[in-house]
């Protein structure tokens, strides 16, 4: 089963949250191209996607020139 999350990412010298994507093996197969924002159809929805957001520091920052293969990219 694929999984996501949100991720701190290093791009052209800027910290964003982008979406990474998982294959059920946990390698990273795609990650938004550009930073997101959290959004939702619901204030309850805003706050829990912000909750998601805070998760993304709990993981190491990736490099998007080093550690995404551009394949792995993909606009959102």
């Amino acid at each position: 089963m694929m999984t996501w999350n949100y991720r701190v990412v290093m791009k052209d010298g800027f910290f964003g949250i982008h979406s990474v994507h998982y294959d059920d093996n946990g390698k990273r197969t795609h990650v938004s191209v550009d930073p997101i924002f959290p959004f939702g159809d619901t204030e309850e929805e805003l706050k829990l996607d912000f909750e998601y957001f805070k998760l993304a520091f709990d993981s190491p920052v990736l490099d998007y020139t080093k550690d995404i293969p551009e394949e792995g990219a993909e606009e959102e």
